[in-house]
């Protein structure tokens, strides 16, 4: 009987086996042929950016004491009850030129595209790094160049990248939306270590898909691929240029 009973056993032990492996088989099998979600790729965005330690950047940009009215200043919030006495950190600026990148290009980020997903936030915030070519020569002051260039037209300072220039420049030097302000500082610094994928298929122009007319320079070019239905601007590579312009 005992002799039966272990004959049982390892059968049953042997079909469970069997089934699991199947089960194991199928489950990859199924993986193979299925389609891959093109939406996938918002939710690894998302699970980057978190990952970012805006604490680690924060020590590392140094911000200066209250003293220094030139750049940032560290003010403690204040409260009726003196034993929630928290540091709130305030990203005001007066000069851009004294800026760490990083912060720089988070404000680019937020004056360009604050409202828009993480994804065109970061399509927005690689478009000046392929243009100085950053990720391979590591020039900051070349992409710092770059961000801040401006030129006189007809009297008046044309910023290349507006926001710089237009009703979002005193929002970007003093942000007030912290937590906003904050997410596209992780999203600039994904980008400088390229942890963050180039969701803009290399992208150096763009401009918002709400204006009345294109820029001269965009009706050379062919609009790459949208990233999303509700995406606010249309991204253009240089090198893709309509045929015969």
């Amino acid at each position: 009987m005992q002799e039966e009973s272990k004959l049982w056993r390892a059968l049953w032990t042997s079909v469970l086996a069997g089934a699991i492996s199947l089960g194991a088989y199928l489950e990859s099998a199924k993986g193979k042929d299925e389609p891959i979600n093109p939406r996938n790729h918002l939710k690894s965005i998302d699970f980057l950016v978190d990952a970012i330690p805006i604490r680690e950047i924060r020590r590392e940009i140094k911000l200066p004491q209250p003293n220094n009215q030139d750049n940032y200043v560290s003010q403690q919030k204040s409260s009726q009850n003196q034993r929630q006495s928290n540091e709130q950190i305030n990203y005001r600026t007066t000069n851009l030129q004294t800026d760490p990148i990083d912060l720089l290009l988070a404000r680019l980020i937020y004056g360009e595209a604050r409202s828009c997903s993480k994804e065109e936030r970061g399509s927005v915030g690689k478009t000046p790094l392929t243009r100085s070519g950053f990720l391979e020569n590591k020039d900051e002051e070349r992409l710092r160049k770059i961000m801040l260039k401006n030129n006189k037209v007809r009297g008046k300072i044309v910023w290349q990248y507006s926001c710089f220039g237009d009703h979002n420049r005193e929002k970007l030097m003093n942000p007030t939306e912290i937590k906003a302000f904050e997410e596209c500082l992780k999203i600039s610094r994904g980008i400088l270590l390229n942890q963050l994928p180039d969701y803009s298929n290399g992208a150096d122009h763009y401009h918002a898909r709400n204006i009345s007319e294109k820029p001269k320079w965009a009706k050379k070019m062919t609009p790459l691929p949208p990233l999303h239905a509700n995406q606010s601007h249309i991204f253009y590579d240089s090198k893709q240029r309509q045929n015969g312009r």
